[in-house]
């Protein structure tokens, strides 16, 4: 009774141990799958999930396949497959009556600032090769035309007064191939401009100052190269006594006299002139100081050591 009573003890042990063994194995497998569950959560409106944030995949671990007759199936194609419009049946034509050309487009005058200069720009429409253009110089002038049968897209209408308005008008024109009869548009873009000269000369240059005797009494006579613009009237001279200020206009030298005798400069005290180009529209050149030089022409040498 004792050997029998050991046996079925052990047994009992050994049976208890096995579904120890089971239960802990049991309990490690959920706990793993709970953690992967809880860390790749999905769900970013809860705060189940560690990362809280979606997770995705960059391929699909296993091949899809579909039988050929889901994919043929009418439900698929109407929720998948787009409405789509055959570009290639729609042909783009259009019926060009030679007789009546369509208007010139953006035409434009433009000033070019020079003076006495006009330049036109515009867009041809498609099928006019050549314009016309007329211009009307002032009010209660005839309207006379300037060019004809024009093919370039710009024009440049030069040799004009000063301060007068110019209008000009564009007509598309086409010539029949079949008669050699030339259309014009029946309707026709205007524009207007005033050719201003708005562009300032060039300083003076090759300035130079020297003292003289003018009837015995001393004097500074100025000297200057006038600039190559072809409309310089005059040169106006400022002088100030302090350095960094234009002064005073003491006197206009008109065109081509480059000289001037500055009588009237003040005695032992150091002046500062500028000169200034005028050209025939009144524009006047930079009024950046120019003599004498400013600054220190050496440097590296102090001012109170430069030889004079």
């Amino acid at each position: 009774m004792v050997h029998i009573h050991s046996k079925h003890h052990h047994a009992a042990r050994r049976l208890h141990s096995n579904l120890r063994f089971r239960e802990v194995v049991l309990i490690i497998l959920v706990g793993t799958l709970g953690a992967v569950a809880i860390y790749t959560s999905r769900d970013n409106n809860t705060a189940f999930g560690l990362l809280n944030q979606p997770v995705y995949a960059d391929f699909v671990p296993v091949e899809i396949t579909f039988r050929d007759d889901t994919l043929l199936s009418t439900s698929f194609l109407e929720l998948d497959l787009p409405t789509t419009i055959d570009s290639a049946t729609q042909v783009r034509a259009q019926l060009f009556d030679v007789t009546n050309p369509p208007e010139v487009q953006s035409f434009s005058a433009l000033n070019t600032r020079v003076g006495g200069e006009v330049l036109l720009y515009w867009e041809l429409p498609e099928g006019v090769s050549a314009v016309n253009i007329y211009r009307l110089a002032g009010e209660g002038t005839t309207e006379e035309q300037i060019a004809k049968q024009w093919s370039d897209t710009v024009f440049v209408d030069d040799a004009l007064s000063q301060d007068t308005l110019y209008t000009y008008r564009i007509t598309a024109t086409v010539t029949d191939a079949t008669t050699g009869i030339a259309y014009e548009s029946q309707a026709s873009q205007t524009a207007s401009v005033l050719p201003e000269d708005r562009i300032p000369p060039l300083s003076p240059n090759e300035i130079s100052i020297s003292s003289v005797s003018v009837n015995g009494k001393a004097a500074l006579r100025i000297l200057w190269t006038y600039p190559s613009d072809d409309d310089i009237a005059a040169v106006r001279i400022f002088r100030s006594t302090y350095f960094g200020t234009r002064g005073e206009q003491i006197a206009q030298v008109e065109y081509p006299k480059a000289e001037y005798f500055d009588t009237t400069a003040p005695a032992n005290t150091t002046v500062y002139y500028t000169l200034v180009a005028v050209d025939e529209a009144g524009n006047a050149s930079s009024a950046d100081f120019q003599s004498p030089l400013p600054g220190n022409a050496s440097p590296f040498t102090p001012f109170g050591l430069q030889t004079q």
